[in-house]
């Protein structure tokens, strides 16, 4: 992994969260820690989720209630909200599964979580695990709402978010929010 495609996951994941943070998210904070073997570069991030909530005016809204996949395909709010709302009265289950020469893929969700996980058999190794309150709160309000969707990562008490191990590289790449000021040195959990 290379330090620009670190500093880029670094720079992402922490503006995914900027901007929004809950009443009580001054005792929480966002780490992101990223380990470069073969580089040798240490990236390690601890900030306070109450500091974003200075950053929101800064985050521009989304006033587009349709996404546009492409010229020819486009989605209303309320339709993204109606397929959300099918997945998630849907039993825990796999839903989508895919193995293919040494890559497989798969997303499912179980006790109120959404996962994904891909792997590589000899590359990288992503593990993605989202509380399906957070997206609730995303949809439920007129427009998509930042805001609220942290508020309820924070009232599900933080938590791991994403990972990423690069087996070739030996690259590690770990972001997740709890109530730590700062990560423990070694970069692992």
């Amino acid at each position: 992994m290379k330090l620009h495609r670190i500093l880029a996951v670094t720079c992402a994941t922490s503006l995914a969260v900027a901007g929004v943070a809950g009443a009580s998210s001054g005792e929480y904070w966002l780490h992101v820690r990223v380990d470069e073997t073969h580089g040798g570069a240490k990236v390690s991030v601890n900030l306070p989720v109450a500091l974003f909530e200075r950053a929101l005016p800064l985050i521009p809204e989304f006033d587009e209630a349709r996404f546009e996949f492409n010229r020819h395909s486009r989605m209303e709010l309320e339709d993204l909200r109606a397929i959300w709302q099918e997945l998630r009265d849907s039993p825990d289950m796999t839903l989508v599964e895919v193995e293919d020469r040494g890559e497989n893929v798969r997303v499912w969700k179980e006790a109120g979580y959404f996962h994904v996980r891909a792997d590589e058999e000899y590359g990288d190794k992503v593990n993605v695990r989202l509380p399906m309150v957070v997206v609730d709160a995303f949809l439920a309000a007129e427009k998509l709402d930042l805001k609220a969707a942290i508020d309820a990562l924070i009232a599900a008490g933080g938590g791991e978010l994403v990972t990423i191990n690069d087996d070739r590289e030996g690259d590690r790449v770990r972001v997740w929010i709890d109530r730590a000021p700062e990560a423990e040195s070694g970069g692992g959990r």
